[in-house]
């Protein structure tokens, strides 16, 4: 009972994961429903043998799927995939922090409960984001963006690996100071290159403004003076 009850829970998380990341970037399609049902299955009952291994896997699945099956570019392909990944996670480890603060101390089968509502909610924000920006349609942005879902979800990924094999609180707490350094870093130095980028392409769309309002005034102008002369020259005839 305790293996079929782990293959259920495994089998929602990973149901979760393939779901969203078929949801976040496109319209709702019944097969790809279909597909992560079976997909969350299988993947659960690899999970069993390799643990956190099959989540590694499940991504570059995920990865192969959005873009081969799916048909997204590669950079929605990364984007939904990772992105897929780490709502889900981040939704237990806010669940696991949130109930402490409250002095709320809950079952596992609760807190799993309390996690996927957590991750339907996050899911909704980010497509509403999605659906409310047109960063994630912009070929310019859209290789900064897809960089930080991946590196994001691969270095949380490490981190989770060396936790595995960490017996010392301390370092335990050094390796989750590590990765905040890291992620903020990174998050740091995307948010700068896309302010830079944006403000580049705003001084470039008024430049574009200001060329087009002179040319028109210049061709206004040479019109002008192409019919003042030819005025001139009727008077001078007449």
């Amino acid at each position: 009972w305790i293996v079929l009850i782990t293959i259920i829970l495994l089998s929602v998380q990973y149901f979760l994961m393939c779901s969203l990341s078929f949801r976040i970037l496109r319209e709702k399609n019944r097969k790809f429903i279909v597909l992560s049902v079976i997909s969350a299955v299988i993947f659960s009952l690899v999970y069993l043998q390799f643990e956190l291994f099959a989540t590694g896997l499940l991504w570059v699945y995920l990865i192969a799927m959005n873009f081969f099956v799916a048909k997204s570019t590669v950079h929605k392909s990364l984007i939904s995939s990772s992105s897929a990944i780490l709502i889900v996670i981040f939704s237990d480890y806010l669940t696991l922090f949130i109930n402490p603060m409250f002095n709320v101390n809950v079952g596992e089968y609760t807190r799993f409960f309390y996690t996927v509502i957590v991750a339907l909610l996050l899911s909704f924000a980010f497509r509403k984001l999605v659906n409310t920006t047109s960063l994630f349609e912009n070929d310019l942005y859209m290789p900064m963006i897809s960089l930080i879902a991946t590196g994001t979800f691969l270095i949380h990924f490490i981190v989770i690996t060396m936790e595995r094999h960490v017996t010392n609180q301390r370092e335990m707490e050094m390796i989750n100071s590590y990765f905040v350094i890291v992620y903020s870093l990174l998050s740091l130095f995307s948010a700068s290159i896309l302010f830079s980028v944006q403000e580049s392409i705003i001084k470039i769309r008024k430049l574009r403004i200001i060329y087009t309002i002179l040319n028109n005034m210049r061709l206004t102008l040479k019109k002008s003076i192409v019919t003042f002369e030819h005025l001139n020259t009727i008077i001078r005839i007449c």
